[in-house]
């Protein structure tokens, strides 16, 4: 019972490590394409504003209709562009940004004074990341068009929540894109955290290769031990053991049993070799006694 026992418990180990390092594989291969999938759309937002700036400054005056519908056109396809503007900046601290050309994906259009002034200390052509909480879900891309005062600039709005699809994050994973140690995009796992669990969680972490936009993206799988734990397999090998235990047990009780039969063979042998030795050698006196009788006879 004891090595049966202790055959159930190795293989319930041996099993749960091995899943756990399959999950841990798992959440290794989602974690990759996960950050593959969120650097190649971090890399689209920036050809976008390239593609944009250099349109604007290629123009001689504002075509204000035209640049408009470029703006449309980028946010159809791109649902995650929440909106573009083409913004004049403040010449000093004390003027207002304008916005020039608008195009919000929804009827709702955003003040973007709270970031214009951070945006026109930027150099001609760089890009940075705003977070502001004046636009909750959302974060801000400033590039700065042209270096002249007070400057014309493109912002772009995007929606952090669609740099992932549902389809495109497994169900298991606890997806969370920061920058700066803030959070922009946090989706749990379904289930929610494994609370209480005694495991280390598998968890991915690496940083966008963006200078734009630095990510932090981190992705954990929340595990417990009934994740790992293997109720079936454990079962059918505990059935399977104690079969072959038993198998062995029997096996090891005929040979005990055989060799028993063996040796009480080969003591009533012995005893039957030894009962008639004995009977010889009683035989062998008696005849010794009787000759030994006869020569003590007087002679007649």
């Amino acid at each position: 019972m004891l090595v049966w026992l202790g055959l159930i418990g190795l293989f319930a180990a041996i099993s749960m490590r091995l899943d756990y390092q399959r999950a841990s594989e798992e959440l290794s291969a989602a974690g990759q394409t996960i950050h593959r999938l969120i650097s190649q759309r971090t890399a689209q937002h920036d050809a976008h504003l390239t593609s944009l700036v250099a349109l604007i400054k290629a123009a001689p005056e504002l075509p204000e209709t035209a640049i408009g519908e470029v703006f449309q056109s980028i946010i159809q396809f791109y649902p995650r562009i929440a909106a573009i503007d083409l913004v004049r900046l403040p010449s000093d601290s004390s003027s207002a940004a304008t916005t020039l050309i608008s195009t919000p994906n929804g009827p709702q259009k955003t003040d973007l004074s709270p970031v214009a002034s951070a945006i026109a200390s930027q150099r001609q052509g760089e890009v940075r990341t705003y977070l502001n909480p004046a636009y909750p879900g959302r974060y801000l891309l400033g590039k700065r068009a042209t270096a002249d005062s007070p400057g014309l600039a493109i912002v772009v709005q995007v929606n952090p929540n669609l740099l992932i699809e549902g389809e495109e994050r497994p169900a298991w994973a606890h997806v969370r894109v920061s920058l700066d140690g803030e959070t922009v995009l946090d989706r749990e796992a379904e289930g929610g955290r494994a609370v209480g669990s005694v495991l280390t969680q598998p968890h991915f972490s690496k940083v966008v290769d963006s200078q734009s936009q630095p990510f932090m993206v981190d992705v954990t799988r929340p595990l417990s031990l009934s994740d790992i734990l293997n109720a079936p397999r454990i079962g059918g090998f505990a059935l399977v053991s104690l079969m072959v235990v038993l198998l062995l047990l029997f096996t090891r009780q005929l040979r005990a049993n055989a060799r028993k039969l063996q040796k009480t063979a080969e003591e009533a042998e012995r005893r039957a070799q030894l009962q008639e030795h004995e009977t010889r050698l009683a035989h062998a006196l008696r005849v010794k006694r009787w000759v030994n009788w006869r020569r003590e006879l007087p002679m007649s």
